[in-house]
């Protein structure tokens, strides 16, 4: 049985009111150009091939390239992508009146998101510097862990004109700050969205493996410089029905348009072991082709359109080669997404299970941009460009978006 509690109004504690140390971690993009080595980008992830992955790559005549390096050169090499950045969380963060003046009545925000680990380490908080939350975070932790001493789980808290809402997932802790008046459901499904972007970014082999290795382990320093994306997704959430929905933002074109661009796509991808192709404008899905007997889900191409809106570092070179777990089509393993901009608003995106085909997908991606740029005298989605409003229908490849498969 599950545990709804109600309790008088629960008072937050003032943000500088801390039980730990403050640690400044500095942010990055920590994305990999396409300048980036391929054996730097394989050495920086210590994830093993999957049952999924391992049966593509078997398809297509191949063995995984992928290979576990020792934990301490993992984090060497995260540790230096992530001190490029220009941008210090430790800027705002020293002096408390300039904090106040960065993030002011962050507990009056409609809803705030917190991420913990159960061990009460702070990992992430929408607003506010996580760091200055670690008592609150506390107090959250301690209510789990009270109530599952009873072998129960806890849902939900109301406490006054606020609802606190809990999802709790292997070694992290997930919660929900809104108004009493607003949906639990809406909470959930949120806090199900932040669980996995922070699954594509880790992988749930690589997560299960370090809290099983350390218990207290601060994950913040894995996700230095990705809070954006996590912030992003809950923004996505919070905007539009299409998490609710479980459905697709498409954009509206003619059907012979849409066939034309999933044929470019599906013509232009030679290897075998290219699973999925993704035509993006702006935030709306265009074209979806994809490897036989492979599906994508509707969240796992909220990920991807995420990672792809909310990164304007992508628009600077021409090509990126960035890992990205997909959950709902294997939480355990990376795809090797090859993104590239078309234009300011139009992107592709290639997925792989293979590290070493960048040069293969950057040939599939040169060889659809070059047919692109001579479809209709290269104005293929101008009228897409326009401000009319772009519904959302139920993601239906057999209708709405032209979906090619091959074997």
């Amino acid at each position: 049985m599950s545990a709804l509690v109600d309790c008088p109004e629960l008072q937050l504690p003032d943000d500088d009111d801390s039980d730990t140390e403050d640690e400044y971690l500095d942010s990055s993009n920590l994305l990999f150009q396409s300048e980036a080595p391929m054996d730097v980008i394989s050495a920086g992830i210590d994830v093993q091939p999957t049952d999924v992955v391992k049966q593509i790559l078997a398809e297509a005549g191949l063995s995984a390239g992928i290979t576990d390096p020792p934990s301490s050169e993992t984090d060497r090499l995260k540790l230096e992508t992530d001190s490029i950045s220009t941008t210090s969380s430790q800027d705002i963060s020293e002096d408390p009146s300039n904090y106040t003046a960065v993030i002011p009545d962050w507990k009056d925000q409609n809803m705030l998101v917190f991420v913990l680990s159960e061990a009460g380490k702070p990992i992430y908080s929408r607003y506010g510097d996580e760091c200055r939350l670690a008592s609150i975070m506390g107090v959250m932790q301690a209510l789990v862990s009270f109530v599952a001493a009873s072998n129960d789980e806890l849902l939900s808290v109301d406490a006054g004109e606020r609802s606190f809402v809990f999802l709790t997932r292997p070694h992290l802790i997930l919660v929900a700050v809104g108004s009493v008046a607003e949906p639990k459901e809406h909470f959930v499904v949120c806090l199900g969205y932040v669980y996995s972007q922070l699954l594509s970014l880790l992988t749930l082999q690589r997560l299960d493996h370090r809290f099983t290795v350390q218990k207290n382990l601060d994950l913040r320093r894995l996700l230095v410089g990705d809070s954006r994306l996590i912030s992003s997704i809950v923004e996505f959430v919070e905007d539009s029905f299409a998490a609710f929905l479980q459905s697709v933002s498409y954009l509206p074109l003619a059907p012979a348009v849409r066939d034309a661009c999933s044929q470019i796509i599906s013509q232009s991808v030679k290897s075998r072991v290219v699973v999925f192709g993704l035509l993006l404008h702006r935030n709306h899905l265009v074209s979806l082709v994809r490897m036989k007997g492979h599906e994508l889900h509707p969240a796992d191409i909220h990920l991807i359109i995420n990672l792809v809106c909310s990164s304007q570092s992508l628009k600077s070179v021409q090509t990126h080669w960035i890992p990205i777990c997909l959950p709902k089509f294997d939480a355990n393993g990376f795809l090797y997404a090859n993104i590239a901009f078309l234009d300011n608003h139009t992107s592709s995106v290639l997925l792989s299970v293979d590290s070493t085909q960048f040069y293969a997908l950057e040939e599939a991606k040169d060889a659809i941009f070059d047919a692109k740029s001579h479809v209709v005298n290269g104005k293929l989605l101008d009228a897409a460009k326009s401000e009319k409003p772009v519904t959302v229908g139920v993601y239906n490849p057999d209708t709405m978006v032209s979906e090619t498969a091959w074997s």
